[in-house]
């Protein structure tokens, strides 16, 4: 396995522009990565901040001559990369020197109807892309993913196993006691960069589109109902339920387990808390928990 000396890490992180120091030895070769339960020299870590740093793991730490440690304080003794956000910048190191190269190819298993993909684009066996499906550069979509409406997804995206795009959302008009399904005439239109977890639906819009903004996550078994607006840099986690004609506004988080009511909009950079309801609008830059969804009022 490589070795990449730590001189290395701290030239690409300064062409990067990423503003660090760094205190240690100069000699520092790194290979692997570990957390702080499990920490092995020639290995790089990371530190939230300081209630995370037993004494035994600064300990530790400072025994072995090998390792780095990315952490937003300094630790004597320790070699440490030193940076007021040290998550982005650990996984910043990974993903440049230790993530594995990835084959971009369109499987021979998969069903490709459509002739508008961009360059670099992967597409995994078994996937089935529509006739009126439109892919931009560098995007992987692994296996068993469908997409069978009219849809338009950005460049740089990252599609995971099982996901469903574009079949009807639950809609429905009732006439003489019976239900009768509300045909979606309308698509999906997905922006740069967004990664969409595995087995996660998104339903096509009715009569406008579904819309998910540049630079969205969307976590595992999701669901992302017609007519919904996800604004760019938003985080949607596990078991979300975003009902019809909501609206997620940029940078909003939505906790584990919320749910979203139909037409309710989620103010920007305000957070829906684990397995909570919002069945009013949320304001800007607020936290809501409970079912109805309440204002968490500050300790003083």
């Amino acid at each position: 396995m490589r070795r990449v000396p730590v001189r290395e890490i701290l030239d690409f992180l300064k062409n990067e522009q990423t503003e660090v120091s760094y205190q240690g030895r100069d000699d520092v070769e790194i290979c692997s990565m570990s957390n702080l339960q499990d920490l092995t020299d020639n290995s790089i870590c990371w530190i939230k901040n300081r209630s995370f740093a037993a004494d035994a793991i600064l300990e530790r730490l400072k025994e072995l001559g090998q390792a780095v440690v990315v952490c937003p304080f300094s630790i004597d003794g320790a070699n440490c990369i030193v940076t007021d956000y040290p998550k982005g910048v650990f996984f910043k190191v990974l993903n440049h020197f230790f993530s594995c190269n990835f084959e971009h190819t369109i499987s021979p298993r998969a069903v490709v109807e459509s002739d508008n993909i961009g360059n670099n684009v992967h597409i995994g066996p078994h996937c089935h892309i529509g006739k009126n499906v439109a892919i931009g550069d560098n995007t992987i979509i692994h296996s068993n993913v469908v997409i069978e409406c009219p849809c338009v997804i950005g460049r740089d995206c990252e599609i995971f196993s099982g996901v469903v795009i574009g079949t009807d959302g639950f809609g429905y008009y009732v006439e003489d006691g019976v239900p009768h399904r509300e045909q979606h005439y309308r698509g999906v239109v997905i922006g740069d960069n967004v990664d969409i977890g595995a087995n996660t639906c998104i339903d096509r819009g009715l009569l406008t589109d579904t819309v998910i903004g540049n630079n969205v996550k969307i976590d595992n078994l999701c669901q992302i109902a017609h007519n919904v607006r996800i604004e760019d840099n938003c985080l949607v986690t596990a078991g979300t339920l975003l009902c019809g004609s909501s609206v997620i506004r940029q940078e909003a988080y939505l906790a584990p387990g919320s749910v979203v009511l139909n037409q309710i909009k989620v103010g920007q950079n305000a957070t829906v808390g684990v397995n909570s309801v919002a069945t009013y609008n949320v304001k800007d830059g607020i936290t809501v928990f409970g079912t109805p969804a309440m204002r968490i009022t500050p300790r003083l």
